[in-house]
């Protein structure tokens, strides 16, 4: 599993990707520092076979509170104790709490290596530039085109260009460079250099509707915990120990869960925010009222959208069409996951809190009420892959070595390559694709 649950037999209908897949499922990144560590690790379960979870953790403290003891560390978090316990009554429920999401360092991976590399003779960094499209000498890719300021230049490969602008850039600089469907390029005056029609289609994510709940007992959630004297001794938990309300992650108990029997592996996530948001135009900002977040969504969903240029200029950002619900299946398991949420904070353990329901609200009862308020309230979880994917088939961009078909010294390394969504987070997945890559380079370059 990348990100969430995916059992060995998959693996093959995952093709090229499924072939490489057990071959990164241990890899394990140590770095120098002492107190830090970036990991990716296998993480199955001994009495699981069929699972594979494979986690990303920067860990300040290895050891937290989910490696042990759980009840006795873990006693004065009210909300994950008494989730975790009506969680476990759950038949189909397995709720999975990840230890390196706790003590965490924000700081991202990218921040930790360029620390340690930036100094390399063999670097150089450009930035605030901005890339406009690539050199092409026929088939073949030398290099890339772009501008500082009012400025343009050019950076030429001797061996490899190495494309990694993520989900939404990438395929927009393969369009501006001429590689893509034909008759959409000449349509924006730009010349065709090479046909690849899945440029830019494939486009999947995660569609994710945020059911909001009430609490009514006062000095749980950090709604009360996290505001005014309570905000400035958060602030000094995360300065002096790296802990509390800012060094939480964005949801810090998840749940993986099977929407019916017979399934594999669960296929629907739920995770809980311990603290109540407001909309605004700015984005979401701390309610004043107690309350929790739980967001509920579909882990594999099988709508897929678009994204390519609508001019020819990299100034311009390209158009994004992810077509969410589009497949009905993908609308069934959304509304299901509201349910479950439902069933959850509406339990007799949950009672003691005094919870009450303010979206979707307890007046939507139907599956067509709560689908059109989660067409209305849901959003994407920012996890967009597969616009330059990975295979052998007519629509696929790259191949098993992240080449772009038909074109000489040139790979696309980042979550555009993926065939397919993960079951959860692209992060893990994404960074075990640029340390892939790397490997690739330097393979081919020997």
């Amino acid at each position: 599993m990348l990100g969430g649950f995916l059992p060995d037999r998959f693996l093959p209908d995952l093709g090229q990707l499924g072939q490489h897949l057990q071959h990164v499922i241990a890899v394990v990144l140590v770095h120098k520092r002492r107190d830090l560590r970036v990991v990716l690790v296998d993480r199955r379960r001994p009495d699981d076979k069929n699972g594979l979870s494979l986690t990303l953790g920067l860990a300040k403290n290895p050891g937290n509170c989910f490696h042990e003891d759980t009840h006795t560390r873990c006693r004065n978090n009210l909300i994950q104790r008494i989730i975790l316990k009506q969680a476990m009554k759950v038949e189909d429920l397995f709720a999975r709490l990840d230890p390196d999401l706790m003590d965490v360092d924000q700081g991202s991976p990218h921040g930790v290596v360029a620390k340690f590399v930036r100094k390399r003779q063999n670097l150089h960094i450009e930035t605030e530039a901005l890339t406009e499209g690539l050199v092409l000498d026929g088939k073949r890719c030398i290099g890339a085109r772009y501008r500082v300021a009012d400025e343009v230049r050019k950076a030429r490969a001797a061996r490899e260009v190495v494309v990694s602008a993520g989900a939404f850039n990438s395929p927009q600089l393969l369009e501006l460079s001429g590689i893509g469907q034909p008759e959409r390029l000449r349509d924006l005056g730009i010349e065709v250099r090479h046909e690849l029609p899945g440029v830019g289609e494939n486009l999947r994510d995660h569609y994710v509707p945020r059911t909001r709940w009430l609490v009514g007992k006062k000095g749980v959630t950090f709604n009360d915990r996290g505001r005014g004297l309570g905000l400035v001794h958060q602030g000094l938990r995360y300065a002096l120990f790296r802990q509390g309300m800012l060094a939480m992650t964005g949801a810090p108990i998840r749940a993986f869960v099977c929407s019916r029997e017979g399934l594999e592996a669960p296929d629907l996530m739920l995770g809980w925010i311990p603290m109540l948001t407001d909309p605004t135009p700015r984005g979401p900002r701390i309610s004043r009222q107690s309350g929790l977040t739980l967001y509920a969504h579909v882990m594999r969903p099988e709508s897929r959208g678009h994204v390519h240029i609508a001019a020819a200029d990299a100034r311009r950002p390209p158009t994004i069409n992810f077509n969410f619900l589009s497949s009905p299946p993908d609308a069934e398991l959304t509304v299901r996951a509201v349910r479950i949420a439902r069933a959850i904070m509406t339990a007799p353990a949950i009672a003691p809190f005094q919870v009450s329901e303010v979206a979707p609200g307890a007046d939507r009862t139907t599956d067509d009420e709560i689908l059109d308020w989660v067409k209305k309230a849901a959003e994407t979880t920012y996890h967009p892959v597969g616009t330059c994917k990975m295979g052998s088939d007519p629509m696929a961009v790259v191949d098993a070595q992240l080449r772009v078909h038909g074109i000489a010294g040139l790979r696309v390394a980042d979550a555009s390559i993926m065939p397919t969504l993960t079951s959860g987070n692209t992060n893990a997945p994404s960074i075990m694709i640029g340390e892939k890559a790397a490997d690739m380079v330097l393979s081919a370059a020997d």
